[in-house]
């Protein structure tokens, strides 16, 4: 939900135009993410921005089964990164964050606020954008 909002929020902030996205959710489901993606595909959509890793997977397969040549026909990006994206016949654009350090940054600062101490209630944490093959 959070990466959700904030995605929302970012095409929000540049003014990005609402009628080029194509949100769908609750595609945690193969099946499920398969009807979407030929659902998207069917309407032209060549760009593909996946909350995770898995329903990127999920997402590659499917334009690889529907014969879509990745980059040329169609791109894709994962909002997570994990080494199955590096190593996929072609390696998937990803952004990379430490998620074992965003879990100690909000447990510290959870904790701090409990103990009713100054605490950061929006940390800025590290992030990269690594750029693969699939958006090339």
């Amino acid at each position: 939900r959070g990466r959700l909002a904030g995605c929302n929020a970012a095409v929000d902030a540049i003014a990005f135009p609402r009628k080029y996205i194509h949100l769908r959710t609750g595609l945690g489901d193969p099946a499920a993410c398969s009807a979407a993606v030929q659902e998207l595909l069917s309407k032209g959509v060549r760009k593909f921005l996946c909350m995770d890793d898995e329903i990127c997977l999920y997402t590659y397969a499917v334009l690889l089964e529907t014969g879509r040549k990745i980059p040329e026909d169609v791109q894709i990006a994962s909002l997570f990164d994990s080494e199955k994206l590096a190593q996929c016949p072609t390696p998937i654009s990803a952004l990379r964050f430490d998620a074992g350090e965003l879990g100690k940054t909000a447990c510290r600062e959870l904790l701090r606020c409990l103990r009713s101490e100054p605490y950061d209630p929006k940390p800025t944490l590290g992030y990269r954008i690594i750029q693969r093959d699939s958006t090339l």
